[in-house]
């Protein structure tokens, strides 16, 4: 099977020749081409470049044609980002700084006029042209329980979330999700395969359980109401997604979940059969001090969690800038010899 075959035959519930490797790989895009992420990030035919060369020297199943989540905020007025020297780009200026401002906040409903979104539109095209029917094409949204933090920063945001005014928080969250709805059908206009659902706010890591039922969830709901979610997989986030499973099958149509690497992979199974596909990441944080052989070991790890049974594939979490090249090629191959079935 090739990557698109494997990533269709799993989301049928089928068994496909390999267990799928889902490899977010964002920041080595620019090394490959021996650019900074400011000079690299700017140009969607710069991204979709070295998203390709990345794809042809590893041969993971998946292509990225999201630049980096404070993408989010500068199609909201977002003027400026910080480029740390490792990771990726953060935002440095928050257009929702005042609570006048949040109380004025509209968000734009011509969000395809935005030149930034002709960059990432060129990125899709240009994937699409070389690897359309070989390899799966995925993007991402910042769901509203999250991209507020991108606005305002994250201390005025927990601030409000938790202590109100609640018709300020309500306001920015409305306002928010009409843009997560807008960004779900531009993207699926533009032909992407995958769209990761991503909300770190919205996870059991950033929530105890009660708060995370009575805020998240409602918020996840409603962000996906009336959305067709057959090609949207729920993204972790960065936080333990496992505690939250259940209620996300009761609550939503979601039937693809990218787990975080400490979540349980065999009751996440257990608890999706028939009703979900699970993705497991391996702890990729791990592999920038790791020797190749340590790598494998956390590959064999999750996939004897996850394979048996199928229904199943293998991800990451961001892989950071300063992993070794060495270490995503054991990812990689480990993962094609680790993971094929039998029969």
């Amino acid at each position: 099977m090739n990557s698109t075959e494997r990533l269709g035959a799993l989301m049928r519930g089928e068994r496909p020749d390999v267990v799928p490797l889902f490899c977010i790989l964002l920041d080595q895009g620019a090394s490959e081409l021996n650019l900074l992420p400011a000079e690299y990030y700017v140009r969607g035919q710069t991204v979709a470049e070295g998203q390709a060369r990345l794809r042809r020297k590893y041969g993971h199943d998946l292509l990225w044609g999201s630049f980096h989540a404070s993408f989010e905020a500068q199609l909201l007025g977002c003027q400026r980002l910080a480029y740390p020297d490792i990771g990726p780009p953060m935002v440095d200026h928050f257009v929702l700084d005042t609570k006048a401002a949040i109380e004025r906040f509209t968000a734009p409903r011509d969000l395809e006029a935005h030149p930034l979104w002709a960059q990432q539109k060129e990125c899709l095209s240009a994937l699409r042209a070389e690897f359309g029917g070989q390899c799966p094409i995925a993007a991402m949204v910042v769901g509203s329980l999250t991209l507020p933090s991108l606005l305002c920063g994250m201390d005025r945001w927990l601030e409000l979330l938790l202590f109100g005014p609640a018709t300020l928080r309500d306001h920015l969250i409305s306002q928010c999700r009409q843009f997560v709805r807008d960004r779900i059908a531009m993207l699926r206009r533009s032909g992407v395969d995958l769209i990761a659902y991503v909300s770190s706010c919205a996870t059991s890591t950033f929530l105890d359980l009660p708060r995370w039922r009575s805020v998240a969830l409602p918020s996840i709901v409603a962000d996906l109401d009336g959305v067709d979610t057959s090609n949207l997989v729920y993204f972790n986030g960065g936080g333990r997604i496992g505690p939250t499973l259940p209620d996300l099958l009761a609550h939503t149509t979601l039937r693809m979940f990218t787990l975080h690497p400490v979540d349980d992979v065999v009751s996440a199974k257990m608890l999706s059969a028939g009703r979900a596909t699970v993705v497991g990441s391996v702890n990729d944080a791990t592999f920038v001090l790791a020797s190749p052989e340590e790598v494998e070991k956390e590959v064999a790890r999750v996939l004897d969690q996850g394979m048996p049974g199928g229904g199943f594939g293998l991800g990451t979490p961001v892989l950071p800038s300063d992993i070794p090249e060495r270490n995503i090629r054991a990812l990689v191959e480990s993962a094609r010899r680790l993971g094929q079935y039998s029969d």
